[in-house]
């Protein structure tokens, strides 16, 4: 009998609504061990992860659980603190996106993982999004010629306080958030990032107040296989929406997602192909990467479950490489900042120079960018 690999989660807030549904039909992965500050959180955690224990620390759950690997699904300014732990405890890590505040911090990751001899996985899980991965496979297959361009559009109407994710300690809002998702997609199909130029814009809220951290942001990226436009924007008064375009030689791939949170929400989403100019385009249907499992699950649920299992095999296999790794993440972490640089300097950026992107040059970047 195989044995079932035994997770800790460090964070039990967004993580419960992102894992939880899936976790039930992965039968050879456990919640072990959930460690979270919030009595409160940690209650749900045992109902909603079935988590096995919970602690209140993660020094408490690493020095006590017996476990196989860590997901770390804390804030964005604590991953670097906790991948560091789980890496000193001798753990793999998956680490979910945004990877890091800033490359120093995407790169202290990966030297102590590579230091410790342990998997660093980022949780790009939007690559095993069932319409994103046909995309792809559309995209490699060279159904759609030369790939040159690529729109990425994500907006929604945010017009209220975010929790953590509109504090300033982040370094970086929206477009951290989702941009992460959009530049990953896009280094799969497009290649390697070359140059960064963007434009920013911090408004006020609904109640008069500014938040910590930028709500519009719009990069052009030129990639070793073309180019990228990126659109992150919660100041929009449409609903959610996101919008994949990728233009090639032999005709162009829309993919679409419409009517709520695309990564929880029931499948909405719509695949059209457009050849010769026609105004009818070819509509398609995604396809899973693994049919035969977690067909119960809405699109969003299945991405999660499935980067779960492909951590949880990883870990069981005892495999010395993964990917997204950390190097994956580290190279759109780069990016990203190469976009708040640009932002706040008015001026294209390669991404080498965004290792120099720290908290001094992300509160230049909001004051440059803030609307009064």
């Amino acid at each position: 009998m195989k044995k079932i690999v035994q997770l800790g989660i460090i964070g039990a807030g967004g993580s419960r609504i992102m894992y939880g549904p899936s976790l039930k039909y992965l039968s050879k992965v456990a919640v072990a061990a959930v460690a979270d500050p919030s009595p409160k959180a940690r209650e749900l955690a045992q109902r909603e992860l079935r988590a096995g224990a919970v602690y209140e620390s993660v020094e408490d759950m690493l020095g006590s659980a017996k476990l196989d690997g860590v997901i770390v699904s804390s804030p964005v300014f604590c991953h670097v603190e906790h991948v560091l732990a789980v890496a000193k405890a001798g753990l793999p890590v998956l680490v979910e996106k945004p990877m890091a505040r800033t490359p120093a911090e995407a790169k202290q990751m990966v030297k102590a993982c590579r230091k410790a001899g342990v998997l660093l996985m980022v949780g790009f899980n939007r690559r095993l999004l069932p319409p994103l991965w046909t995309a792809t496979q559309i995209a490699q297959s060279g159904q759609l010629g030369d790939v040159f361009h690529v729109e990425c559009i994500w907006t929604h109407c945010g017009q209220h306080s975010h929790g953590w994710r509109d504090s300033s300690e982040c370094f970086g809002g929206v477009f951290q958030d989702h941009g992460s998702h959009t530049i990953d997609l896009c280094r799969q199909w497009l290649g390697e990032v070359k140059t960064v130029y963007a434009h920013g814009r911090r408004g006020r809220t609904v109640d008069g107040q500014f938040r910590g951290v930028e709500d519009h942001l719009v990069a052009l990226i030129t990639h070793k296989g073309g180019s990228s436009y990126h659109i992150n924007a919660r100041d929009s008064h449409r609903p959610v929406s996101e919008l994949y375009r990728l233009y090639g030689a032999k005709g162009t791939l829309e993919v679409e997602y419409t009517g709520g949170w695309s990564y929880i929400a029931p499948d909405n989403w719509e695949m059209r192909m457009y050849r010769n100019g026609n105004a009818v385009p070819e509509r398609l249907v995604s396809r899973r990467p693994r049919n035969e499992w977690l067909t119960q699950l809405p699109d969003g649920h299945y991405a999660f479950g499935a980067e779960i299992k492909k951590f949880g095999e990883a870990i069981a296999s005892r495999s010395a490489t993964i990917s997204p790794s950390g190097e994956e993440g580290l190279a759109v972490v780069r990016a990203v900042s190469a976009a708040f640089l640009s932002a706040a300097e008015g001026r294209l950026v390669t991404p080498p120079e965004a290792d120099a992107f720290d908290q001094h040059m992300f509160e230049k970047c909001i004051r440059t960018i803030t609307r009064s």
